[in-house]
């Protein structure tokens, strides 16, 4: 119940915040070949949590000092050199835009830095804004909570357009926005994207946004949204859907936005916050790849899921398989 529209897979972006912002530079970095740029609002650095949840609810939250960007990017050369992420040289020339509020108490802006300074050391066009005073949250001009304020929806107005300053540096000059269509939203069954039988924390149903001008048969882009843990439809509904922002570019800028959606999960895995995989919680499960980094490269289950997704509105053939991996 995906459709495929006229995409050139090698031009897409991805963003997201906090677990989305970390899976999006997760993307990023494992698809370099396909990716133009990425957005990160309050994310931190590719392998940060090396596998534990130990690590991810410390170092990449609130411990930057405790981060060395010279081992992860050992760590990182070494996936790319065994084939498991894209060659690295294609990181080279792409773009990303790194957001941190000045009033984060979650992810703290040291460890957003790290993972900006991680990018400029791949050779990435790197933006950042760290001036804003928000908590943590995706930033809008008048969409959520006031913009220091800690909780849901984590979308927040701040006066500021997120969307835009980060669509701005990844795709250049804009259009001005568009009317939000609420027909050329669509939603589709994920779990015809997975090759894993079992329950690997993603929602049954996730959404695509198509302007009219790429239903029409316009040449488009994709760029993939991914939302924070709390942040499920279980939590807000479709706030993340809909209210960032991003539709209203996307419709006059031929971008085609695909949102996955993660879901809660409280044994096998163990992800009570609904959070996307960035520190390994589908790895004991389902043993494949390069030992525990193997959520964080081409092969990680949820990523290639969201890729798979990616590839079927493309139009790209795509491997399904009978999940024996």
């Amino acid at each position: 119940d995906m459709e495929s529209f006229k995409i050139d897979l090698t031009q897409t972006t991805v963003s997201g915040l906090s677990a989305g912002a970390f899976m999006a530079v997760q993307i990023h970095v494992a698809h370099s070949a396909s990716i133009a740029g990425s957005a990160i609002f309050a994310g931190g650095p590719y392998l940060c949590a090396a596998g534990t949840v130990q690590a991810a609810t410390t170092a990449c939250m609130s411990s930057p000092e405790v981060i060395i960007d010279s081992v992860l990017e050992s760590a990182t050369d070494t996936l790319a050199s065994d084939g498991y992420i894209d060659s690295l040289s294609n990181m080279s020339g792409s773009k990303a835009y790194f957001y941190s509020g000045q009033s984060d108490t979650v992810v703290f802006t040291g460890v957003v830095a790290k993972a900006a300074s991680m990018f400029e050391h791949y050779g990435v066009d790197v933006k950042t804004e760290f001036g804003i005073d928000s908590e943590h949250c995706f930033p809008t001009v008048d969409f959520g909570n006031g913009c220091t304020h800690l909780g849901s929806p984590f979308i927040n107005q701040c006066n500021y357009d997120g969307a835009l300053a980060a669509f701005t540096h990844l795709y250049g000059d804009l259009n001005s926005a568009g009317t939000y269509k609420e027909s050329n939203l669509h939603s589709f069954t994920q779990s015809d994207f997975s090759n894993i039988k079992g329950d690997i924390s993603m929602g049954e149903t996730g959404y695509y946004y198509v302007p009219t001008s790429c239903k029409n048969g316009t040449a488009c882009t994709l760029h993939i949204a991914l939302h924070g843990c709390s942040q499920t439809i279980d939590d807000i509904g479709l706030d993340y859907v809909t209210k960032l922002g991003i539709n209203e570019i996307a419709e006059t800028n031929n971008i085609v936005v695909l949102y996955p959606q993660a879901k809660a999960s409280i044994l096998d895995p163990i992800n009570p916050y609904g959070c996307f995989d960035w520190w390994g919680y589908n790895s004991e499960l389902f043993p494949y790849g390069p030992g525990g980094a193997s959520y964080a490269s081409k092969k990680g289950i949820q990523l290639e899921m969201i890729w798979n997704m990616a590839q079927q509105l493309s139009g790209v053939a795509w491997a399904k398989d009978d999940g024996d991996e």
